[in-house]
């Protein structure tokens, strides 16, 4: 899948659910050629998508500089040994996944404040990513949450996700136009009593 997600022209990868130091370092070396990785050219869409004017050669010098590895630490293996995971070479960011995090050390997101526990491990893979001058990226789901931990140092948030976009867009357009039928209608009935007194 990543030599897939790379050979259609993807810049970067973000992989869930890492569990283990092995599999980070496989994830980093199947994502670099040689000789910082293991990736093999398999199509020139991956070249096109950089520059259309790439050489190939031009494309290996800058390719491996460019591909962005993400990798989602949401499993309490990988927790344990997060500082290992952060210093591999060719790992750029840790993305923190609370809910999976939480499930999986037994402290599940129930209630929009967090366990002291999943906080604890939170800002465990944020410092461990620091340390090893990583950038951290974390799932938030609001804008309060993201303020949060932008104000922590997280070099990414996010604000929403799609589902809550188009419910809170369509919801609210929904209420605008049950506001107008609303509207339309009282003006409706008061015009209509207008005319009945002005007899």
């Amino acid at each position: 899948m990543i030599k897939r997600a790379l050979d259609a022209g993807a810049h970067g990868i973000m992989v869930p659910l890492v569990r283990t130091v092995a599999e980070a370092r496989n994830i980093a070396s199947y994502s670099r050629f040689p000789p910082s990785g293991t990736r093999g050219l398999g199509s020139p869409f991956s070249m096109e998508k950089f520059h259309p004017d790439l050489t190939q050669v031009q494309y290996f010098q800058q390719a491996n500089e460019a591909t962005l590895v993400i990798l989602q630490i949401e499993t309490a293996e990988a927790l344990e040994s997060v500082s290992e995971i952060a210093a591999l070479p060719g790992v750029d960011a840790l993305l923190v996944g609370p809910f999976d995090l939480g499930n999986s050390i037994g402290h599940p997101v129930l209630k929009p404040e967090y366990d002291v526990e999943l906080e604890e491990a939170i800002l465990k893979i944020h410092k461990a990513a620091q340390a090893a001058g990583k950038w951290t990226a974390i799932y938030c789901g609001s804008g309060a949450n993201a303020r949060k931990y932008a104000d922590l140092g997280f070099n990414m948030v996010n604000t929403m996700n799609d589902v809550g976009a188009l419910k809170q867009g369509f919801g609210s357009a929904v209420e605008d136009a049950r506001g107008s039928y609303v509207h339309a209608g009282l003006q409706g009935i008061r015009h209509g009593m207008e005319k009945m007194t002005s007899k």
